[in-house]
């Protein structure tokens, strides 16, 4: 008794395939384009995605937990006046600037240094890894603005004065 063969098996996948367009994974995955072409969009991306970062920390820390003045309370009461004073005008500078992309570089390098005493509390109070709250979002918050720090301003960044340098030009 000769056993029947499944019609899919005599079909070759040469045929298969030259009779079909490439699909769109096919045409994602074939698509390359130069580095130098997507990095000022990319430097958007990061622009944009920092910026919602800071306004999700700005709305947490304003509108949940007791608001503001316990936030102030309890970061006052370890610190110096000037440290609350000094992380509000980095959230509120990152949180407007970026987006817009003003001044990022500098943006950005004004942020770091605060990133370093909130890594610095975290690693004391929780640790590193991700069961407790600690150092690992602030780390990689680190990361993405020294990645902003590099890349720039990037694409629809508007620019402030004259973008020359006053000696540049000169003979």
């Amino acid at each position: 008794m000769a056993r029947a063969e499944a019609p899919f098996q005599e079909i070759s996948m040469s045929a298969v395939t030259s009779t079909r367009s490439p699909g769109l994974v096919h045409r994602l995955l074939a698509f390359d384009p130069p580095a130098e072409a997507v990095a000022p969009y990319v430097a958007l991306l990061l622009r944009v995605m920092l910026a919602c970062f800071f306004w999700a920390h700005l709305y947490n820390k304003f509108f949940t937990k007791g608001g503001f003045w316990s936030w102030w309370a309890a970061l006052t009461h370890r610190h110096a006046a000037y440290v609350p004073i000094y992380v509000l005008t980095v959230e509120f500078s990152c949180a407007i600037l970026l987006p817009l992309g003003l001044r990022t570089r500098w943006v950005a390098l004004f942020a770091i240094p605060s990133f370093f005493g909130i890594i610095a509390f975290w690693l004391n109070m929780g640790g590193y890894w991700f069961t407790n709250p600690g150092a690992e979002f602030p780390v990689m918050w680190t990361c993405m603005l020294v990645l902003q720090l590099a890349l720039g301003d990037g694409a629809y960044a508007l620019k402030l004065g004259n973008a020359k340098h006053p000696i540049k030009g000169r003979g």
